[in-house]
């Protein structure tokens, strides 16, 4: 409680495409909405009230699809990921020209994953599209620490388990996105296809 800022915005973005924006400006407040956002808890509740001394709110969890926080400072610890047993990943959100650029280098400068992913434990750059069910991109950038051929497989089957994923948003705060209402997630380098995968070759659309 004590790192807790005294002054939170808050963004909830919803299925309808419309941004409600909320201002909690107590830590004890501010503690609650983070203690709701941490791992996605908001995105299953039946009801989110949000209350002010005269009137409430109320949203079904599902039906919002991020929620965006900004404060000074920020809560750190809800934006880093288990991949394996090392150092989390943190992802950072860039623009849809960062991530065809990087993603075209990582092409020609690269014949396979594997040859991008055999320094276990080492440090590396992996670049994700999101694509959610309304045809928006989310484009992310992970520092990851290369994990091993068991924990890659494990990441994939077990991606949409995970309720969110948190990442920093590109005006400076966290953003924590609801999976639920994820259709694709594309990644440069892929880790390794778990069993059962299909090899295919992708077709440009006609």
């Amino acid at each position: 409680m004590n790192n807790t800022p005294d002054l939170l915005n808050i963004r909830l973005h919803l299925v309808t495409g419309e941004v409600a924006s909320f201002l909690a400006e107590d830590a004890s407040a501010v503690q609650t909405v983070l203690d709701s956002v941490r791992r996605g808890r908001v995105f299953s509740t039946q009801s989110l009230v949000i209350a002010d001394s005269i009137h409430v709110n109320a949203f079904p969890g599902s039906a919002l699809i991020r929620v965006d926080l900004f404060s000074n400072p920020l809560p750190l610890d809800m934006e880093g990921h288990s991949v394996g047993e090392g150092e989390p990943a943190h992802s950072t959100e860039i623009t849809q020209e960062e991530w065809l650029s990087e993603t075209a280098a990582m092409r020609e400068r690269y014949p396979d994953r594997h040859a991008m992913m055999s320094d276990e434990g080492g440090r590396i750059n992996v670049y994700g599209r999101t694509t959610l069910m309304g045809g928006d991109h989310i484009y992310l950038q992970f520092d990851v620490p290369t994990p091993n051929v068991s924990e890659q497989r494990r990441f994939l089957h077990n991606l949409y388990s995970q309720p969110s994923l948190a990442f920093r948003n590109n005006e400076g705060g966290i953003s924590v996105l609801n999976t639920a209402h994820v259709i694709r997630s594309t990644f440069y380098p892929g880790a390794e296809p778990p069993l059962g995968a299909w090899y295919l070759r992708e077709r440009q659309a006609l």
